[in-house]
């Protein structure tokens, strides 16, 4: 009996570990705000300027630059980028705003590259 129940018990662990992990692999810091066949913009959110030297979507920002150009890239222009709410923008056409829900100021950092 004994047995039988520290099975489950590592066995139901080992599930929501796994579950975890799976969530976590689909979550994304960076992706694409433009892409073009030699380049592109590649933005990721951020709160404090700070973080856009050593975050974790600049990481997979720099990343997706090395898979879209494996001959190498050059970094052309770098910024905060306009982030529309959605909401707002469907009554005001095209208003600029970057407090979302809590009241957090969350910004998008954006990279603009060329491939070699």
């Amino acid at each position: 009996m004994r047995k039988n129940s520290v099975t489950r018990f590592y066995g139901r662990w080992i599930g929501l570990l796994a579950l975890w992990a799976g969530l976590s692999a689909c979550m994304q810091e960076a992706s694409f705000v433009r892409e073009t066949p030699s380049g592109g913009v590649i933005g990721f959110p951020y709160t404090k300027e700070i973080e856009t030297v050593s975050s974790l979507g600049r990481n997979e920002a720099l990343t997706l630059m090395e898979r879209k150009c494996p001959t190498g890239y050059q970094i052309l222009k770098e910024g905060t980028l306009p982030r529309v709410n959605e909401k707002v923008d469907r009554k005001w056409r095209g208003t600029v705003n970057t407090v979302y829900d809590g009241g957090v100021d969350e910004l998008l950092w954006g990279i603009q590259f060329s491939c070699k």
